[in-house]
């Protein structure tokens, strides 16, 4: 990813893309597959069959999936970007992948969403402008 990876984004709390379709799916497409190949984090049942149709094929449904997603800048250069990190918290929403450098917070519906204290991402003066929900374009922000 280009535009994370060796970027200079010391003087920016957020990157934005028109594009929201294609970020949807692939962060959509990691919730789906850490539900179905870990015991560990489980979304309800529902959620996934709609995920899964929606990858197969995508419409404008993607939307209604409330997710916040935090690029945690990486030091370290090529060794560091090609290491493997996967963490995983669920049970409750949000449910929450710490995947590499990205944290994903992925909610099952509207109802769902909130400000949950986590290690300094969230910041509830902040949190509603990262949320991606019915969104025109994509947020992603930038810790």
């Amino acid at each position: 990813m280009p535009k994370f990876r060796d970027a200079d984004l010391s003087n920016k709390n957020a990157l934005e893309f028109v594009d929201n379709i294609t970020f949807r799916l692939f962060f959509l497409m990691q919730v789906w597959r850490t539900n179905i190949c870990t015991e560990i984090f489980k979304i309800c049942e529902q959620a996934s069959e709609k995920i899964r149709k929606l990858l197969l094929e995508p419409n404008e449904s993607l939307l209604n999936f409330p997710l916040t997603i935090t690029y945690l800048v990486t030091a370290g250069g090529q060794k560091e970007y090609t290491t493997n990190f996967i963490g995983y918290a669920s049970g409750s929403n949000p449910n929450i992948i710490f995947m590499n450098d990205f944290v994903i917070q992925f909610f099952e519906n509207e109802n769902d969403v909130r400000c949950t204290p986590l290690f300094g991402i969230n910041d509830p003066t902040t949190f509603g402008g990262f949320l991606n929900h019915k969104e025109a374009k994509f947020f992603v922000k930038i810790i």
